[in-house]
């Protein structure tokens, strides 16, 4: 039972990490009319929204291969 619980609380924390990481994501990404950032105020995509997409994928995959 214990051994469910745990794995239980892992999947529920990838959930959060994953939410997290989509906001992040969200935050720094170019609006498709402007081009700007709306966070960092650049034109196109800011140095933060490559590793916040590569962070919202390797959290992906360890979902689709945890589950």
């Amino acid at each position: 039972m214990e051994q469910h619980d745990k794995g239980a609380s892992v999947t529920e924390e990838l959930r959060l990490r994953i939410r997290d990481a989509e906001a992040a994501l969200m935050a720094h990404a170019p609006d498709p009319y402007s081009g700007w950032c709306p966070t960092c105020r650049v034109t196109g995509p800011c140095a933060e929204y490559e590793p916040a997409a590569n962070r919202l994928g390797e959290l992906r995959d360890r979902r689709d291969h945890h589950g």
